[in-house]
């Protein structure tokens, strides 16, 4: 469903089975949609929103309750939402802070969705320990089957 001017995720309530949603290059502005697919009877792990129109970092928690999700993509190469780069909000007055004391917006997009999302092992192709991950997939569920023998 990549590049067909999509405005709004919607009607998914009936797409148990569906593990791999790609909705890049549209027009979605927020993640309102995925509370269709929340609990353990819904199978989406990878989700592919880069290079749509999500500005909050607080949409992120429409993905909460996604139990299978262990893999998004909201920024990738120059491909991004406004929310991955957004600069932190400024405080309500007090002293300016230094540059190296204000997180980057990229950091902060990244602390927000792990913390909203309790499955989520990789985003963006880089793991919670900030880590690059080649093969998504293999972090995740499939993780469990890969051999650790050499070969």
């Amino acid at each position: 469903l990549s590049s067909n001017r999509i405005r709004a995720v919607a009607g998914l309530r009936e797409l148990h089975k569906l593990e791999k949603l790609v909705l890049s290059f549209n027009f979605i502005d927020s993640l309102a949609g995925f509370i269709e697919v929340h609990g353990p009877e819904y199978n989406l792990c990878y989700l592919d929103m880069r290079g749509n129109a999500i500005a909050e970092r607080e949409e992120l928690r429409y993905l909460g309750r996604c139990d299978h999700l262990v893999e998004a993509v909201f920024a990738l190469h120059r491909s991004t939402n406004p929310m991955c780069t957004a600069a932190p909000a400024q405080g309500g007055g007090g002293a300016a802070t230094s540059r190296s004391d204000t997180l980057d917006a990229y950091t902060l997009y990244s602390r927000a969705a792990f913390t909203a999302c309790p499955s989520l092992l990789v985003l963006d192709r880089f793991d919670r320990a900030g880590r690059p991950v080649e093969d998504a997939s293999a972090a995740g569920s499939t993780g469990a089957r890969r051999s650790g023998g050499a070969g």
